[in-house]
């Protein structure tokens, strides 16, 4: 007997879609410790569905939401619509995602009955080795930790970790709010294994030699230094009451005056100002050249320095002369403070003998 042959007379598009493809993270390095930062998936044929089904994004094992895709015009698909989309932005929160390397996956929504059915939710992509993670820099230590800038510009060192150098690119740092310049910060300590990533090429430093100028100012300050990672990586440390930038010490008078050196050693007062004693160093006087015999600070005359533990600045000294070290005459007197400080005075301050 022949068949009914009976058929439907609607036609119902079928769409076929490919699966999606990933082609990089912008960017693919970043420290996310210190804020949000929003990353943007690149590729091609990322499927959202009637506007409101996206696809799953993963980082490593965690799932993020999609904040926003960017999409070619829709198409029919069988009772509804379809978008193919070539980049999706998420949002990575500072406690999501710990230091590291992560792969990144994106998992279309073109499984109708997912998860009833079963199947798998529909097609993905996986991009190995495609985000990573840095954590902040980090300031352990100032060295030398006293220092004068009056006589000349000077070097310090900032020891820490995880000060990176992007693509060539030193991390930037500020003294007190003042950036310095990129020629006045080096890196050194450095380790390159292991880091790279997408175009970024990384090096982990644990030093940085800064070159500061001259500066003539006679305060007694505690610089605040704040370093910065270079972009994309960003996040900053900074720190105070590491180090301490000092004045050079003044001389107000030598008594008494004057003196007969020929019969015996002189035991002399300085008085002044910036007179330094670094955990017990104190500083080296001189008298037309000539070392004087020893040098004591008055503790009566020291102050603390504020935030530090290992210093005084002090207004007194007692100096000894030994017999027969100056000759007859008017004579220059100079004071130093001890390294690392240093810094000499420039007092016209005079020795009669």
């Amino acid at each position: 007997p022949k068949t009914a042959a009976c058929k439907s007379e609607e036609e119902v598009p079928l769409r076929g879609v490919p699966p999606p493809a990933i082609d990089r993270v912008v960017e693919a390095l970043a420290c996310v410790a210190q804020g949000e930062r929003s990353f943007v998936i690149e590729g091609k044929d990322f499927l959202r569905v009637d506007t409101m089904r996206v696809p799953s994004v993963t980082v490593g094992d965690k799932e993020f939401e999609v904040d926003s895709m960017e999409c070619a015009a829709p198409l029919p698909a069988g009772a509804g619509m379809v978008e193919l989309c070539t980049s999706i932005t998420i949002t990575v929160m500072p406690e999501d995602l710990e230091p590291g390397l992560y792969a990144v996956s994106v998992v279309n929504p073109d499984n109708p009955n997912y998860p009833d059915n079963g199947d798998p939710a529909g097609c993905n992509s996986m991009l190995p080795d495609a985000l990573r993670i840095v954590p902040p820099p980090s300031i352990a230590d100032v060295l030398p930790s006293y220092v004068c800038l009056q006589d000349g510009g000077r070097e310090v060192t900032v020891h820490g970790e995880d000060f990176l150098v992007i693509n060539g690119e030193n991390p930037t740092v500020e003294v007190d709010g003042t950036a310095l310049s990129g020629g006045a910060v080096a890196v050194e300590d450095c380790n390159a294994a292991g880091l790279d990533v997408g175009p970024w090429t990384v090096e982990r430093c644990t030093s940085l030699v800064l070159s500061l100028a001259q500066d003539d100012t006679a305060d007694v300050r505690n610089p605040v230094i704040k370093v910065t990672n270079a972009q994309p990586a960003g996040c900053f440390d900074e720190a105070m009451d590491l180090w301490t930038v000092l004045p050079r010490p003044t001389l107000a008078s030598v008594a008494p005056q004057p003196i007969c050196n020929e019969q015996g050693d002189d035991v002399l007062t300085f008085t002044g100002t910036g007179f330094l004693d670094f955990d017990g160093a104190v500083p080296s006087v001189t008298v037309d050249g000539v070392a004087a015999t020893s040098v004591a600070i008055t503790d009566t005359s020291c102050d603390a320095i504020s935030g530090r533990e290992d210093g005084l600045l002090c207004t007194e000294l007692i100096v000894t002369l030994a017999a027969g070290s100056i000759g007859a005459g008017l004579h220059d007197v100079v004071v130093v403070n001890s390294d690392p400080a240093g810094c000499t005075s420039e007092d016209m301050v005079t020795l009669a003998v």
